[in-house]
């Protein structure tokens, strides 16, 4: 009886710790919120890009106050190419909500690459909870 006690308790912890709960955060809510502060952001990346930030994660700069992440990820322009240089032209940017397991996750989207463009426009048109929210600006629960 005792194993079996300790055993539910091992168990439980993890499932009653705030820390290990999901995100529970209303994109569209928060799109509203903050969203002169995402193109604050948006347009020091554009102004400083390879100065101050990098292909990959990137921390939020200190102005910003987001809680619910530490970092975005700036990705490479498609097609892949070999260098690390960010390409202001053909930038995308995630700004995730939850990362989600294997293949799922929940972001804020910013580009201005054609390519990655068409392939937003597509999901969004494919209905679900993706959303374009402005010009360039998408939700995206993939």
């Amino acid at each position: 009886m005792k194993k079996i006690l300790i055993l539910f308790i091992i168990i439980q912890i993890p499932y009653s710790c705030n820390f290990l709960a999901p995100k529970n955060i209303d994109g569209i809510k928060d799109w509203n919120k903050n969203k002169e502060n995402y193109k604050i952001i948006i347009h020091d990346i554009l102004k400083n890009s390879n100065q101050t930030f990098k292909i990959g994660e990137n921390n939020f700069p200190s102005y910003s106050k987001f809680k619910y992440d530490t970092s975005f990820r700036i990705l490479k322009p498609y097609p892949i190419k070999d260098s690390d240089t960010i390409d202001i032209h053909n930038l995308t940017i995630y700004f995730y909500y939850d990362r989600g397991l294997l293949d799922h996750f929940s972001a804020l989207i910013y580009s201005n690459d054609s390519l990655q463009l068409s392939i937003l426009d597509a999901n969004v048109k494919n209905g679900g909870n993706d959303y374009k929210l402005e010009n360039n600006w998408y939700l995206i629960n993939d």
